[in-house]
């Protein structure tokens, strides 16, 4: 909570509200995806986390280049933000799905339901504040280039 306060310094109150909307929208018609769908989405996992650690290196690597030359990614930054809120999105379905798959497996072990629904919770809480903080880095760059 205290890391995130400080987006209150660094975006207008209108921006945050229409960030918070849009992901809760994105959010919630991927949960809505990853619980009512047939299909099984355990196979998006790897490939999920290598989405992940590719949005991870190219962070560094953007943040690194323009510390060094001054230069920022400009369209790059804007695509890789746009790449990791569908990757986010994607894993809001894979992990609803996930939690659904726990609930029936460890459904008799009420010990290992309740540690599954905090690590689901957690996971979940995790998607979506990404979801938000991209969302919010994209209107927020729309808005500067007006």
């Amino acid at each position: 909570g205290l890391n995130l306060s400080s987006i209150f310094l660094a975006y207008d109150f209108g921006s945050l509200i229409l960030a918070f909307l849009v992901g809760a929208v994105y959010f919630g018609v991927m949960a809505v995806y990853g619980n009512v769908t047939n299909r099984d989405l355990t196979g998006w996992g790897p490939n999920l986390m290598g989405g992940l650690c590719a949005i991870l290196l190219t962070s560094v690597v953007g943040m690194l280049f323009g510390m060094f030359t001054g230069i920022g990614f400009g369209v790059m930054d804007f695509l890789l933000c746009a790449v990791a809120l569908v990757v986010f999105m994607l894993f809001t379905a894979y992990d609803t799905q996930k939690l659904k798959y726990y609930y029936a497996y460890f459904g008799g072990d009420a010990a290992m339901l309740h540690k599954s629904s905090i690590m689901g919770a957690l996971s979940l809480y995790l998607d979506y504040i990404n979801i938000f903080l991209y969302v919010l880095r994209i209107f927020a760059r729309s808005r500067r280039n007006d």
